[in-house]
């Protein structure tokens, strides 16, 4: 055992060195490429002259296979996974489980830096299993990152919350601030995308405060000071998001980060254009989107995370121009920007890509190209909301199952609790009715095994029955939810562009063809799908109206509509889309509902009407 730990951690510095900068191996120029070639070929040659030697020892052995699979990755990706499989048939000869799961998360990060993401997760998912066996280590930690990341990347929110925090728990008992730090960072992104604002918020403060603790990680510091900004400006909060942009910006350019660093700034110079950008401020919205796309041009490093945040300053950047009229400079950014989203294969910036073109070109009055942009929106469209309504149904699917799971295991530690106090009773009572006899101990024995089987009988089928129960109402809502949310949002896509198409002159000529584009997109009347959804949605949930009309008999109409979109666990900007109402009028409508329910602001209106 000791020579299997001396093999394992004689690479453990090699081990940190490639997981802080495995990617940036894949973004080095052609140059450094060349040397980087003549390099490892050298290393390569003296690393096939030790193994030839008769008296190598097996640490030896295995740490040379472990160097020439990684010199081999800018040369031969076969000869990289030749010396890998080489490692791993070593370990399971000896049946050393954790050295398995080292050679595992290399195998990952090898996929990893030919760019194949859903190969390499296979791997971790397959270390990741191990650990119901193996205590907990560094690799658990490393595993629970790509896992995380990966799920981040495919829009899989819930699943890699699941992982950064197991991740967290683990690095808190390893006590471990580095990857504690990581992890609270991580794990902010992932709420932040769903919209869970106060813990995003409350992770990243603690990674901030984390890596203020690490004077040699300033640059993390900064990224988790940007990270901080943005969720302030998601909440609303600009002024705090300013403060820390402005206080990350300096700290940035005092301590002389440069690249593959710059692309912070990046990242603070787009917040502030969105920030000037929903202030009203457009000049100096442009000024700073523009510092964004500077910046961005320095940031060579990073290229895919470069590339995302330069498209989506693009599209900003169109929206800005616009609104001030100048429709060739918004034309020439949504281009730019759906170039990018093609690259990367993004639904969401193509999606606003073309809904910029075919706008700045039907304030142009050109129809050909509205029509042109038009007919690329919709399918990109239909896939997108496709994407992101089976993404809330995974979501919801998720939550339900947590607490399906959570209820069942508070289900067993009761009947746990209950078992043992019964059997204290019971042989508590055996000790009194021993100087009855034996014959009174045994009938009382019986009566009471007898009780304890028909009560568990009963409450196994109770159980059956209102899982079943909950099973088949959430496929029903799920159902509901998909389809509806679908028709609803295709409905209010249709309805602006009719009313944009509508709202322009044209001659007799453009005018029939207007008709047609409007004749082509016409579809069900939005007050039958609203009908249509709430009378499913109430067959589905009779029980939750009935006792609020006996609870509330004044509630109206759209107050029902509110509590069906609350219960489908929709966000107040989602609720605002269907609906067509602002925000803020979203807010003012919950107000009206907390009032007529004697609810304090405190109060979370999804448990209310769950324990009704």
């Amino acid at each position: 055992m000791f020579l299997k730990r001396a093999i394992l951690y004689s690479n453990y510095a090699l081990i940190l060195f490639l997981f802080c900068g495995l990617r940036i191996v894949s973004a080095q120029n052609q140059s450094n490429q060349s040397t980087e070639r003549v390099f490892n070929q050298n290393k390569i040659d003296s690393l096939k002259t030790l193994l030839k030697n008769q008296n190598i020892t097996d640490k030896e052995r295995i740490k040379a296979y472990y160097n020439l699979s990684w010199y081999y990755i800018p040369i031969n990706r076969d000869s990289t996974f030749h010396y890998a499989e080489l490692r791993k048939s070593y370990y399971q000869d000896i049946n050393y489980d954790f050295g398995l799961v080292t050679v595992l998360v290399d195998f990952g990060r090898l996929l990893g830096t030919y760019n194949d993401l859903d190969g390499g997760v296979k791997y971790f998912e397959e270390a990741y299993s191990y650990y119901d066996q193996l205590e907990e280590d560094v690799y658990f930690l490393i595993v629970c990152i790509e896992l995380g990341e990966y799920f981040h990347m495919k829009s899989k929110y819930h699943l890699a919350i699941k992982y950064y925090l197991e991740g967290l728990e683990s690095a808190k008992r390893q006590e471990s601030k580095l990857y504690e730090s990581y992890f609270s960072r991580y794990l902010s992104e992932s709420y932040v995308k769903t919209e869970h604002y106060e813990a995003g918020l409350e992770y990243i403060k603690r990674s901030v405060q984390l890596f203020s603790e690490m004077p040699k990680l300033k640059n993390q510091y900064a990224f988790s000071r940007i990270i901080l900004a943005n969720v302030y400006f998601e909440m609303g909060s600009y002024a705090l998001a300013k403060e820390h942009l402005h206080e990350a910006e300096t700290y940035i350019k005092k301590a002389n980060i440069d690249s593959p660093y710059i692309y912070p700034l990046l990242s603070i110079y787009s917040i502030y254009g969105q920030i000037s950008y929903a202030l009203g401020d457009n000049e100096k919205a442009i000024e700073n989107f523009l510092k964004a796309q500077e910046y961005a041009s320095e940031a060579t490093e990073f290229n895919e995370l470069r590339n995302f945040n330069l498209a989506n300053v693009h599209n900003y950047l169109g929206d800005v121009y616009l609104e001030e009229d100048n429709t060739a400079y918004a034309i020439n950014e949504f281009r730019s920007a759906l170039n990018f989203g093609k690259e990367l294969n993004s639904l969401e910036i193509m999606v606003s890509s073309y809904r910029g073109l075919y706008e700045g070109y039907l304030n142009r009055k050109e129809i050909d190209s509205v029509k042109f942009y038009l007919d690329k929106h919709k399918p990109v469209s239909d896939s997108f909301n496709h994407e992101r309504a089976n993404r809330k149904i995974d979501e919801l699917t998720y939550i339900n199952k947590l607490a399906i799971e959570k209820e069942r295991h508070e289900n067993e530690i009761g009947m746990a609790d209950l078992t043992k106090k019964r059997q204290q009773l019971y042989f508590g009572v055996i000790a009194l009715l021993l100087i009855s006899g034996l014959i009174i101990i045994s009938f009382f024995g019986y009566i009471q095994k007898n009780r304890a089987l028909k009560t568990k009988i009963k409450n196994d089928n109770l159980s059956l029955e209102k899982e079943n129960l909950s099973l088949t109402l959430d496929k029903k809502e799920r159902e509901l939810t998909a389809s509806v949310l679908n028709l609803i949002e295709r409905n209010e896509f249709i309805s602006r562009l009719t009313d944009d198409l509508k709202s322009i002159s044209f001659n007799d000529e453009q005018a029939f063809q207007i008709k047609e584009i409007i004749k082509s997109t016409t579809i069900n009347d939005s007050k039958k799908l609203w009908t249509e959804f709430e009378l499913r949605y109430t067959q589905n949930n009779t029980a939750l109206f009935n006792k609020l009309n006996d609870l509330v008999p004044n509630l109206t109409t759209n107050d029902k509509r509110l509590v069906a979109l609350i219960m489908l666990n929709f966000s107040t900007k989602e609720i605002s889309s269907i609906t067509y109402q602002s925000p803020h009028s979203i807010k003012i409508a919950r107000y009206r509902l907390r009032k007529k329910l004697d609810l304090s602001k405190n109060e979370n209106l999804i448990h209310f009407f769950n324990n009704l």
